[in-house]
This record gives C-alpha cells, sequence and structure tokens, in this order.
C-alpha cells in the first residue's frame, strides 16, 4: 500500500507507508535557547515518541548518533546570514536529517523554501500546538506536511525538475507522489 495525502485545514498531510518511531531518534530544535524553547522542548517530548534537544543557532551542530534526524527550524530570530548559515550546515546532512521549517512567517516566499535541502514540513507562525505536533507525528513515520498553497507550488514546480534536476527541496519521490497522487488536480481547481 502506497503513500496517501489526506487535507486538514491548516495544509496537506502527504501520509506514510507507516514507519515506526524508533528508540533513537532525535528530534532537534534549531533556536535561540529560552524559557519558551525549553518549555517547548517539553512540549515535544511529552506528545511525541522521541528525544527533544535543542540546538542554539549560535553554535555549531553537534555530531548525534540516531536512527533519524530530524531538525526543526524556528525561523523566527533568523536573518538572511543565519539562514544561509543553517541551509549549508543541514545541507551537509543531506540525506541523512529531515528538515521542518518552524514559525515561517507569512511573506516568506515559496522559492526560500525551496533552498531548503530535505524539507520535510513547513510550519506557518499562525500554526497551532496539535497541527505542529501532528505534523511533527506524520514526519516521523516518512509523511510530510506543507500548507496548501505551498503544496500547489510545489506540485506545479515538480514539473521543471521531472529530469533529475536537484535544485528542489522536495525528493524525486516526493515530486513523484504529489504528481501521482491526484494532489495537483484537486490543488489546482
Amino acid at each position: 500500500m502506497g503513500p496517501r495525502s489526506q487535507q486538514k485545514a491548516d495544509g496537506v498531510f502527504i501520509m506514510p507507508i507507516d514507519k515506526e518511531p524508533v528508540n533513537n531518534d532525535i528530534l532537534l530544535l534549531i533556536t535561540r535557547p529560552s524559557l519558551q524553547a525549553t518549555a517547548l522542548v517539553h512540549q515535544l517530548k511529552s506528545a511525541l515518541a522521541i528525544s527533544v534537544k535543542i540546538q542554539n543557532i549560535q553554535k555549531p551542530i553537534e555530531s548525534l548518533e540516531a536512527e533519524r534526524k530530524l531538525a526543526l527550524v524556528d525561523l523566527s530570530d533568523f536573518d538572511k546570514k543565519r539562514t544561509q548559515h543553517w541551509q549549508s550546515e543541514l545541507r551537509r546532512l543531506r540525506g541523512r536529517v529531515k528538515v521542518l521549517l518552524f514559525n515561517v512567517p507569512e511573506d516568506y516566499g515559496f522559492h526560500q523554501v525551496e533552498l531548503w535541502s530535505d524539507i520535510s514540513a513547513v510550519f506557518y507562525l499562525s500554526v497551532d500546538e496539535h497541527t505542529l505536533i501532528e505534523g511533527i507525528r506524520n514526519v516521523l513515520k516518512g509523511g510530510c506536511f506543507f500548507p496548501h498553497d505551498l503544496t500547489s507550488y510545489l506540485i506545479n514546480q515538480s514539473g521543471n525538475y521531472r529530469y533529475h534536476d536537484d535544485t528542489s527541496g522536495l525528493t524525486q519521490g516526493k515530486r513523484t507522489y504529489l504528481i501521482s497522487s491526484g494532489l495537483a488536480h484537486r490543488m489546482l481547481k
């Protein structure tokens, strides 16, 4: 049975083939350390079966031994220079980390999202805690979460990248799935 999609009010979950969480999975919250970040870590730990750690945005990424790594990148304190730095850091881990953008400003351009490698989820500032946790849970199971408008954009762009062009943050499999799942037809009507 292959992946399926499910539309929610805040976005589109691209449903996984059902992978079980692995005990040594880790979610790095890439942010500026604060009481708010610590509270979010505790919420995520209690809601998800995963180890959660804060990665200070001003320090190099730590070497972590984990089966699967998720990077929840909090864009609230990111400027252009810091964004480029972290895009480069995470690009070095290509294929070994799934990138989830969090606190994404509503005016953050779709082309800016595409610059992040291994992108698996985008959560705008307006997303509620339940949707954030369900989106992360879906990524842990091998799926994705993208807002409707971004999904539509990525589907349109995927036609431009069909011939092994690797400039998009989506893997070839995700691009193929978005088109073959019928999401393109439903989202663009």
